[in-house]
């Protein structure tokens, strides 16, 4: 019983004192050791960052020689009176990681060797910071006079690191833009006056505006509806996916057409939404036959556009034909009616 006492408090006591030491500062020796090595790291790193970084990186590179060449004089000094060697040579890590810089230019360049030093610093304060309270003589005074320097290069990196982000932002931002209208693209500013059809090839009413989020997303189309040439008419908001626009002219039905043919009126825009629009009938909401040629031309005081085929032809792909919708116009004008905000 006594033996397994002792041997469970001599478990208990070798727990504690390794829990101690784990989470103890490194000896003065070995805290000089590695502060010498982390400063011939950040010289090494901090002169090929001044060889192929950009200009902020090539700046942090300096301040990087300047602050560890003065560092590693002052630890220096520290090793001689502790019966330290100082070493030459950097820390493991480091030496990896300039082989990897050395085969990256450009913002890969800079992001990794600003992400290499935002971890590498916080590692050095923490343990900075450890030497510092341990009271170790001239090396935890060493840590402590070191430790604001550190915490300036982490500003400077972090930074670095959030700008380079939006560098590469705006970068692949100016690669993408766009330098002229594609064949497959319709222009916002043309949909405006683009006629809506319903079920049966029966128009029920025109675009006159898109609301947009803004988080710049189409959200609903507003269409209207009833009315004369464009008085009288109401406007409903419906949501944007609900109407489906085509390039494909729209086919002609038996015994009149809710229209002239496509592509025979004014082009979407011209009128801002309001008189005549592109397939615009005398009224809406059902098969009305539509005068063509002359007495379009004598009715409505306008040159007779060209049809069939021709007009397919000679329309303007910066809008579309015409927009399709599963409601009736006797069901949009039931629907409530759009109020635009002052």
């Amino acid at each position: 019983m006594k033996r397994t006492t002792l041997a469970a408090l001599g478990v208990a006591a070798f727990l504690t004192s390794s829990t101690q030491v784990a989470f103890a500062a490194k000896s003065p020796q070995e805290f000089i050791k590695d502060a010498i090595q982390g400063d011939n790291s950040e010289i090494v790193l901090g002169q090929l960052a001044q060889q192929k970084g950009g200009e902020k990186v090539k700046t942090f590179g300096q301040t990087l020689v300047t602050d560890h060449t003065l560092a590693k004089q002052q630890a220096g000094d520290v090793a001689k009176t502790l019966g330290v060697a100082p070493p030459s040579d950097p820390m493991t890590e480091a030496k990896d990681e300039e082989a990897k810089l050395s085969r990256m230019s450009g913002k890969d360049f800079d992001r990794e060797f600003a992400a290499y030093m935002v971890t590498d610093h916080k590692k050095d304060i923490a343990e900075f910071q450890d030497q510092a309270s341990a009271n170790n003589g001239s090396a935890s005074a060493l840590a402590a006079k070191q430790i604001p320097v550190l915490k300036q290069h982490l500003q400077m990196a972090e930074a670095i690191a959030t700008s380079g982000s939006a560098s590469t932002s705006s970068s692949q931002t100016m690669a993408s833009a766009l330098a002229q209208e594609g064949p497959d693209m319709w222009r916002a500013s043309k949909l405006s006056g683009v006629n809506v059809y319903g079920p049966n090839n029966q128009k029920v009413g025109g675009v006159t505006d898109v609301l947009m989020g803004k988080d710049g997303k189409a959200e609903y189309i507003v269409i209207g509806v009833g009315g004369f040439l464009g008085l009288g008419q109401k406007d409903v908001a419906l949501p944007f996916d609900q109407v489906h626009f085509t390039d494909e002219p729209r086919p002609l039905s038996n015994g009149g057409n809710g229209g002239v043919a496509s592509g025979t009126a004014v082009a979407p825009g011209a009128a801002g939404g309001v008189g005549i629009a592109p397939n615009t009938a005398v009224g809406l909401g059902g098969p009305v036959g539509t005068s063509t040629g002359a007495n379009a031309s004598a009715a409505t005081g306008m040159a007779a556009a060209p049809t069939g085929a021709s007009a397919a032809a000679n329309r303007s792909t910066a809008y579309p034909d015409h927009g399709t919708i599963d409601m009736t116009a006797d069901q949009l004008k039931a629907a409530p009616t759009f109020q635009f905000a002052k």
